[in-house]
């Protein structure tokens, strides 16, 4: 009975407000680390599980994976998220897992009971579960999350029929069961495999679910939309399908690639914001997302210590992703990368309270920098000041020997530099440093940057010729605390230039070399000057606000004028509405946010109407008054809750008088 309880629970489903359990069944390194570790070394280590698999079978070990599946996740994990405040877990599995591997493949399958096990548990806490086939036949792209890192894949490796089996044997095995709300047709697939070829996979795997017993009522289908403009995507997938509950799915990581490492922690708490809005005209799932942020944001010292910064981040993103009608869920449950990756390491977000950003119509600079990284009490930069000079990827430049490089994100005396008038000019010191002032930069143990051989390095002052060190600095007017310039070389008119070739985030050469670039200004040529952060010398400023949680109020009024007129209910908030019949024959409204993860309503007058305040659980509540002054509807009366971006809510309204969203249908676009 209990068990049957928490299922239907489960069942009071979207929007998710969930967590991954990556590395059960499908490896990868930071989530397997027990599994992944002995083969991490050296050149031939491991990053896939197609590799770690065929190395366990050199080794005769293939036996450490069954403990591992046994073991990584238990019952009392699902206990733990249930208990934390979560509803539902995105469950990634590889194909290899549901009918076994394609014969000349290393994996290891099926298991199919790690599965089953993995669902029960769901429903025995109250859970809901989603299935993701995470990992394809043939890959949906060449890297290690969908199980093999392969550098010869194309599209066309992408075995879509067999994906298609895979994923009815999934849907057939598991229709029918209360706990599972969502199934995710495939995941990260590449932006190599053309729009209609992807949409036509899509539009086959939704028919495929469909047919095996998974109803829209009953079952979300996710499609993915990765590294690819969610509006071609949205016009692309109206022309293929018109299933009323399919959302798309992003993945919004803030620290891969050169253009996130880049970006200041503002402009990230920014791109937060931007995504909030994306999320608002479709519908949506955030199916992964983390603490992590870019090397141009970590080293922010305005907001305080790393944990702070990181609470704050994880604040904005749980507010802007509840904008998502389908909900969100973060990546991982477990993480051997830290507390940026590992839920276990942060379990105060599903409470968290939401952060508000200062306005900022987007001309001139962003309010937020100066919050996120405040001025000097003197912010203008002088010749003789020293200054730290940030790459274009976000990487500071840093000198040891003769060797310049744009290393990395933490700030050492190696990272700290001196603006020098060029020549002997020693009248020029202290003056403020303007656009078209030829200068020297001199390092923190006394050597001066120079070209050789078109490559900048650092030599000893009475090694350097004036034609070698001089540079013009090129910025907009007096250069200043976080203001851009480029270095140009004084005798040849070439740029500095970080060779974006060498960046290899997270492997690899974590360095950008310094050399000469072209006569014209290229994006790889910006640096961001910055004096060292002294906080005896920083200005009062003020600092980000935690935002109250919003509430509406419900005014209930009685329409005079007619003989059993209907009462009317009307509260004003965006993109949704509440609609459903009174005793009188006429109809109650409400309007509000599109997506509430929850609302607790408690009666205030029964004339008055319903209060409703924010708390983040599964299931939305609208409590009355009396029935019979026509505070709220009849017992048994069918309400409906329509988003004007196509998610719609059904609920009945029982005997203990409240209305109970339980079940949801998101339509397409």
């Amino acid at each position: 009975m209990e068990r049957a309880t928490k299922a239907n629970e489960a069942r009071q489903s979207w929007p998710w407000n969930g967590v991954n359990l990556g590395g059960w069944l499908l490896l990868e390194p930071g989530t397997a680390p027990d599994l992944f570790g002995p083969y991490r070394q050296g050149h031939g280590k491991v990053n896939c599980e197609w590799e770690l698999m065929k190395r366990l079978r050199e080794d005769n070990a293939v036996e450490k994976l069954w403990e591992h599946r046994h073991t990584w996740i238990t019952r009392e994990d699902f206990q733990l998220i249930r208990d934390r405040g979560l509803n539902a877990v995105r469950l990634p599995l590889g194909y290899w897992t549901i009918v076994g591997p394609a014969p000349g493949e290393p994996y290891e399958g099926p298991a199919l009971n790690c599965i089953d096990q993995a669902v029960a548990w769901a429903e025995e806490v109250g859970l809901q579960i989603i299935l993701d086939l995470h990992g394809c036949p043939g890959g949906e792209s060449a890297e290690p999350p969908c199980g093999h890192e392969d550098g010869s894949w194309n599209w066309r490796h992408w075995r879509f029929d067999e994906s298609l089996k895979a994923l009815k044997a999934l849907c057939l095995r598991y229709r029918g069961r209360k706990a599972v709300t969502g199934v995710e047709v495939c995941n990260e697939p590449s932006n190599k495999v053309p729009l209609d070829v992807l949409c036509s996979y899509y539009a086959s795997a939704v028919d495929i679910v469909r047919s095996s017993g998974m109803s829209a009522n009953e079952v979300a289908i996710i499609v993915p939309v990765y590294q690819r403009s969610a509006a071609e995507f949205a016009e692309a997938w109206n022309k293929k399908c018109q299933d009323p509950n399919v959302c798309f799915d992003f993945h919004y990581y803030h620290c891969f690639g050169i253009w996130w490492h880049g970006k200041s922690l503002a402009e990230t708490l920014r791109g937060v914001q931007s995504q909030l809005e994306e999320l608002r005209r479709f519908p949506a799932i955030v199916g992964e997302w983390s603490l992590a942020l870019g090397d141009g944001a970590r080293t922010a010292q305005g907001l305080g210590s790393a944990d702070k910064v990181r609470e704050i981040f994880g604040r904005l993103q749980m507010t802007a992703y509840g904008a998502a009608s389908h909900g969100h869920f973060f990546w991982n449950y477990k993480d051997d990368a830290g507390a940026d990756w590992d839920w276990m390491q942060n379990t105060w977000l599903p409470g968290s309270k939401p952060y508000t950003l200062p306005a900022w119509n987007g001309e001139g600079e962003d309010p937020l920098e100066e919050i996120c990284d405040p001025s000097p009490a003197q912010p203008l930069i002088c010749m003789g000041d020293d200054v730290l000079l940030r790459a274009f990827q976000g990487r500071y430049l840093e000198v040891n020997g003769s060797t310049a490089v744009a290393r990395g994100c933490t700030i050492s005396k190696d990272c700290r530099f001196t603006i020098m008038p060029a020549g002997k000019d020693r009248a020029a010191m202290g003056s403020p440093v303007v656009a078209g002032t030829a200068v020297r930069i001199c390092t923190f143990s006394g050597r001066v940057l120079c070209v050789v051989d078109d490559s900048v390095v650092a030599l000893e002052p009475h090694e350097v010729s004036p034609d070698a060190s001089d540079f013009i600095l090129r910025s907009d007017g007096q250069l200043k605390h976080r203001g851009a310039l480029y270095l140009q070389h004084r005798s040849s008119q070439r740029y500095v230039e970080v060779e974006a070739s060498d960046l290899r985030p997270l492997s690899g050469n974590p360095d950008g070399t310094l050399l000469l670039g072209k006569e014209q200004v290229d994006y790889q040529y910006r640096l961001t000057v910055l004096k060292p952060w002294d906080p005896a010398s920083q200005r009062a400023l003020p600092r980000l606000a935690a935002a109250a949680p919003p509430s509406l109020t419900i005014q209930a009024k009685k329409e005079r004028g007619l003989a059993n007129s209907p009462s009317r209910c009307t509260a004003s908030l965006p993109n949704l509405s509440l609609l459903w019949p009174t005793s009188g024959g006429g109809e109650r409204s409400f309007e509000g946010p599109r997506q509430i993860p929850e609302r607790r309503a408690s009666s205030s007058d029964s004339a008055s109407g319903i209060s409703l305040g924010a708390s983040p659980a599964a299931s939305v509540r609208a409590l009355s008054g009396g029935r019979g002054r026509g505070a709220g509807p009849e017992s048994g009366v069918r309400a409906q809750l329509l988003s004007r971006q196509g998610c719609r809510r059904r609920a009945m309204y029982s005997e203990k008088k409240h209305v109970s969203f339980d079940t949801a249908i998101s339509a397409g676009i």
